[in-house]
């Protein structure tokens, strides 16, 4: 159901949790890359099951969605082509 307007106050809280977050996700991103620590098996072994279980199943939902993106990108390639025919 929808909400209705939102408040100048509501958009700024929303505007600042975006930058927020885009600036975490840029950091977590950054060490990622730079810490070769996070390929490496022995590393995970020192982490617990759950976290672990939590971390390969946010790397699952990510790949079906870059999956569904990509089908849905050759599918529109597939009707262009099909419109030349």
């Amino acid at each position: 159901m929808p909400r209705g307007p939102l408040s100048d106050d509501q958009k700024v809280k929303m505007q600042d949790a975006r930058k927020s977050t885009g600036q975490e996700r840029e950091a977590a991103l950054q060490i990622l890359e730079s810490n070769s620590q996070f390929t490496n098996p022995k590393f995970w072994t020192r982490v617990s099951t759950e976290f672990q279980e939590e971390v390969v199943a946010a790397i699952r939902k990510a790949q079906r969605a870059l999956k569904k993106d990509e089908i849905a990108r050759l599918k529109a390639q597939i009707e262009a082509l099909e419109a030349d025919v």
